[in-house]
């Protein structure tokens, strides 16, 4: 795993990575999901074996009311019916930590349980 030591360094690389991968002319993506609220799109990934994931969706509500909802943190296993366990590994400010999670299986257990560790920053972009 890469030295986190520096925070700052490591959140604005992963935030314009993040941009970079939004910024993706729309005919790279495929819609992997369509609801009234939310589309999923996926595309391969070109940086590792797998694929990347983009969300968009539409929450009628103030910002600050639901982002801890969203975030990591005790608000969202009470949501998220796939996540059984959920702990803030490290936390480096208000809003950047490191955080374990497992989701339980799916589909008879077809897609087994399965364990997480996230990098989450979390920022205001206009």
């Amino acid at each position: 795993m890469e030295d986190i030591s520096d925070i700052d360094s490591l959140a604005t690389r992963i935030k314009n990575t993040m941009i970079q991968y939004y910024n993706i002319d729309d005919n790279e993506w495929r819609v992997a999901r369509k609801t009234k609220d939310v589309t999923v799109w996926r595309k391969p990934s070109e940086e590792f074996s797998g694929c990347l994931y983009k969300t968009e969706g539409i929450v009628e509500d103030v910002t600050n009311r639901i982002i801890d909802h969203i975030r990591p943190g005790p608000y969202r296993i009470n949501w998220d019916s796939l996540i059984t366990t959920m702990d803030i590994v490290e936390k480096y400010e208000e809003n950047c930590c490191v955080m374990r999670y497992t989701t339980a299986g799916q589909l008879l257990n077809i897609i087994a349980p399965r364990e997480f560790i996230d990098f989450s920053y979390t920022t205001n972009c206009e």
